[in-house]
């Protein structure tokens, strides 16, 4: 007796897999690159405040926080972008 999980499962080929399985690291991918670039331009325009206004504590204070979240999705975004190169068979070699 097969479920209808198992049914839906067995009908799908392996390019529908593979489909399925780049838009999800393109989404994954999209969404980490905005969170870093954010983060980013957010830690920079902080700093850039702090100096300006010749605030020390505001510059200092907002490093940890948003270093930490920027760096996390810049490797884990990088990381994507690894994967994906085989995922989507880029060619990665060069001129030579």
């Amino acid at each position: 007796m097969t479920t209808p999980h198992t049914t839906a499962a067995a009908k799908t080929t392996p390019m529908q897999r593979q489909t399925i399985l780049q838009r999800t690291l393109m989404l994954l991918f999209k969404i980490g690159f905005v969170v870093f670039m954010l983060s980013g331009i957010v830690l920079v325009l902080i700093q850039a405040a702090g100096l300006l206004l010749g605030n020390a504590e505001l510059t200092i204070n907002t490093i940890p926080g948003l270093a930490e979240t920027m760096t996390i999705s810049a490797g884990l975004t990088g990381l994507l972008a690894f994967a994906m190169s085989y995922v989507f068979d880029w060619d990665t070699g060069g001129d030579d």
